[in-house]
Formats: C-alpha cells, structure tokens, sequence
C-alpha cells in the first residue's frame, strides 16, 4: 500500500518538532551551565541546571522510543505494523507520564500536589476516551491508518511540549514542606 501524502508530510513535520524540542532543552542546558557557572562534565550542584539536565536527559530517553513508534505506527499500512507501534507508543507514554508527579512536586504546594495530579490524570483518561472514538469515527469513513495515527501523535507530542514548558515557581523548592 502506498502511503498517502498528508500522512508523510505529518510524520516528517511531528518528528522535525520533536527534534527541535530536543535541542531546544540541549540549549537550555547549556544556558543554565553559563548561567550557574557549572561547566560540565559535573552534572550537579545548582537546582537550576540538575533541573535543565533533567528534562534534556529524560528528553532523549523518550525520543528513543517515540521516533520509531512514530514512524511504524504514521507509516503503517497495516493493522498489525500499527498495532506494534502502539504497544511502544504505549511503553514510551507511560515513560513520559511517569514524570508527571515529580514535575508537578516541583511547581506545586504541598497540599495542592495531589488535586493536581487527580486533574491530570482525569484530562488524560478523557482524552484517551475521546481519542478511541474519533479513531472509530475516523475509520468508519475510510480515513487512512496512517494519517490517523499521524494527526493524534501531533496531537500528543503538542502535549508533550505543554507539559514540559510547565516553569516551577521561585518560592516553590523541591519538594519543601510549606
């Protein structure tokens, strides 16, 4: 089966983004360096930088599993090469929503952290259920597999760039107990 031409040029523009996003935190690393005047190698000693390296690493570590689920799943002409895309998908999602509670302790109160976890999690959850029926909805009008799978991972990798512009606040420390 030929691939269609929309979902080529989505792939390719999601795996551009995630690339700029990457070397986007690979800048911020190297500003919080000049910033702290930390060189490397050390990779601690101010809250700032173990936090840019922090993001950069994890970053990394999940575009790892992305790309090629990215690319199997957007490029698929197929149910059983989508569905294996999927399950990687699913494995570097769960990497990534791992990271939410130590994200949100660092730009939370205390007292707050839990609500706002529970709201993540039920924006999630919606938005999981959504997406199962607008995928049902999109192939009972024929669209393609790969262009639907093209358009919800734009879709998560946009949240994926919301979550980590997500800037603790300057009298919440880590994990304090205010």
């Amino acid at each position: 089966m030929l691939l269609s031409a929309p979902a080529i040029i989505l792939t390719a523009a999601v795996t551009l983004l995630a690339l700029l996003i990457s070397v986007a935190f690979a800048i911020g690393v190297a500003r919080a360096r000049r910033r702290t005047k930390i060189d490397a190698p050390a990779m601690s000693g101010h809250p700032d930088l173990e936090r840019a390296l922090r993001i950069q690493g994890n970053t990394v570590e999940q575009i790892v599993l992305f790309l090629p689920a990215l690319f199997s799943v957007g490029n698929s002409g197929t149910l059983g090469v989508a569905i294996v895309g999927l399950i990687v998908f699913g494995l570097g999602w769960g990497f990534f929503d791992s990271n939410n509670m130590p994200i949100l302790s660092q730009i939370a109160r205390p007292e707050w952290r839990a609500t706002g976890y529970g709201i993540m999690n039920m924006v999630s959850i919606s938005c999981g259920g959504f997406g199962d029926w607008a995928f049902g909805a999109l192939r009972d009008r024929a669209v393609p597999l790969n262009l639907i799978f093209g358009v919800f991972a734009a879709v998560a990798l946009l949240s994926v760039g919301i979550v980590l512009m997500i800037r603790p606040r300057g009298d919440v420390a880590y994990g304090d107990a205010r």
